[in-house]
């Protein structure tokens, strides 16, 4: 852009130098045009430039937004939403150590609650320190691959999302219990089950999590 601007400066330049003190209609008409020319590409440039500028501002006050949000949280504190239409369901787990990772996502929705449970693990056996969060683990997934109920999630537009840090890979113990402990919640609450499996050799086993909303 500004090359083009400083060849159609040049040439008019070497226009008037040429045929400034002569009469030419034909090297007016095409001064006209170039002078034209230059002040379209000086305003597209500056548009070009202020949506370059409003863009970055989005895209910092975005980070900033989200950063802001986990930190305020809690560990395993989770928010993110849903979309039925879009058959999407998208997490943000804030963590207080980093190389964790999403393991297994699991649909434990009961007749009155709609819920997934989350795994995530670091393959180390120790539970994590309560605060500060370090990191934002992030995923999406679709509302059909985990079988949810399109219909339930649309009526009652919540899902209650159970972050579980354990390094089990076979979670039916897992499973049962938080669905017998669902059956028995009658609406949507954070707080999670208090009797939780325990196994030996000690694990993780420390779980989380909240209501994410939707529709």
């Amino acid at each position: 852009m500004k090359t083009k601007i400083l060849k159609l400066s040049c040439f008019a330049i070497l226009l008037f130098a040429f045929f400034g003190c002569n009469d030419c209609s034909e090297c007016e008409t095409q001064l006209k045009n170039i002078e034209q020319e230059l002040v379209d590409l000086k305003k597209e440039s500056s548009k070009s430039k202020s949506i370059k500028s409003s863009s970055i501002m989005k895209e910092d006050e975005g980070s900033k937004s989200l950063r802001t949000t986990y930190l305020a949280r809690g560990k395993y504190d989770v928010f993110g939403d849903f979309s039925v239409d879009d058959d999407r369901i998208t997490l943000f787990i804030p963590v207080t150590v980093k190389n964790l990772t999403i393991r297994n996502v699991e649909n434990i929705t009961t007749n009155n609650i709609n819920a997934i449970l989350v795994r995530v693990d670091n393959n180390i056996s120790s539970s994590t320190p309560e605060s500060p969060i370090v990191e934002v683990i992030e995923g999406t997934y679709k509302i059909s691959s985990l079988n949810l109920n399109k219909e339930k999630l649309k009526l009652h537009k919540k899902l209650k999302v159970i972050v579980l840090h354990d390094n089990a890979t076979d979670l039916s113990n897992h499973i049962n219990g938080y669905k017998d402990c669902l059956k028995t919640q009658t609406g949507y609450v954070k707080e999670n089950c208090p009797s939780k499996p325990k196994f030996a050799p000690p694990r993780p086993n420390e779980d989380g999590g909240d209501i994410i909303v939707g529709g």
